[in-house]
């Protein structure tokens, strides 16, 4: 197959467009891994953060099964003291909104707050991810390790 230059450069320039596609999948790979607002009181969007995994306390994963026999997982955390009216405020503003986890540049939590939690504890599942156990462990792993950095 012979090419023309035009041909050559309009490939190369698809190629680098799929490269930088590829590479850029998760927009909110910037951001550091823990608990976010809505933006600008906007469910769809990330906002700035209100904690990070740095900030956690403690963290037990636990496994209950579901009314069909399936285990399904989730993440308990609770945060340091030192963070916990900053999570009350947090959940207070973030009332019938949704807060957001990303952990490796991605949501893989956005629970709806129905109101103020004032004990600093937490729970980290969703419906894609609560019954992969091992990916809740890898999830469960990383995050331990990244509070002890």
């Amino acid at each position: 197959m012979k090419f023309k230059t035009g041909n050559g450069v309009l490939l190369m320039v698809l190629f680098i467009g799929a490269v930088i596609l590829f590479n850029c999948t998760s927009c909110n790979s910037t951001k550091v891994d823990g608990w976010y607002y809505s933006a600008d009181n906007k469910n769809d969007s990330i906002g700035k953060m209100i904690v990070s995994v740095k900030d956690f306390a403690h963290l037990q994963m636990q496994g209950i099964p579901d009314v069909e026999g399936n285990m399904v997982f989730q993440i308990d955390g609770r945060l340091k003291d030192s963070k916990r009216l900053d999570w009350v405020e947090a959940t207070k503003k973030s009332i019938n909104k949704h807060i957001y986890f990303i952990f490796e540049g991605k949501v893989i939590a956005a629970p709806m707050i129905e109101k103020k939690i004032d004990t600093g504890t937490f729970s980290i599942s969703s419906f894609d991810l609560s019954k992969n156990g091992k990916e809740m462990q890898r999830i469960y792993r990383a995050l331990k390790e990244e509070m002890s950095k």
